[in-house]
């Protein structure tokens, strides 16, 4: 049983692995660029597989053991591509989901950017557009002795 899961793991990251390199290739065609960000995801989830199959194997076990599994129902090269493609569907779905939430969230700030940019040359029509004086007079005042002082010097 120990190598079924072994296998089951090395052919699931097998096919997960391959699937990421191919749509890391496919990304370098130019109708393809939406393929390199799951391409790496779906590398990743391969290495997480062999990951599996090379350090955690009795691990592994232990969990088919206790859902009530003690041999695959299928070869282990059947289970593990079917595995695979599973881990490949559930690695693009939650891409794809995380692609549209930042694609809303960058539309819902460009809309309120929009908003605020339409609203503030209303604000700022209401409003004096002069400097009021009483902030600047010591400014004013220490800039002009300044002078003062530099063309009593000369």
């Amino acid at each position: 049983m120990l190598l079924e899961i072994e296998n089951l793991f090395f052919y699931a990251g097998l096919l997960a692995f391959s699937a990421g390199v191919l749509q890391i290739v496919f990304a370098l065609f130019k109708r393809g660029y939406g393929f390199f960000k799951s391409g790496v995801v779906a590398m990743f989830l391969g290495d997480a597989s062999f990951a599996v199959a090379i350090a955690f194997p009795k691990k592994a076990l232990a969990l088919f053991e206790q859902m009530g599994m003690n041999s695959l129902p299928l070869p282990s090269l059947v289970a593990g591509i079917i595995f695979g493609v599973l881990l490949i569907l559930v690695g693009g779905f939650l891409f794809v989901r995380s692609k549209k939430k930042n694609a809303l969230k960058s539309k819902t700030s460009a809309n309120s950017q929009e908003t605020l940019s339409n609203t503030a040359p209303t604000i700022l029509d209401n409003q004096e557009k002069k400097a009021d004086p009483a902030l600047f007079s010591k400014v004013i005042q220490t800039q002009g002795s300044k002078d003062i002082e530099q063309n009593n010097k000369a």
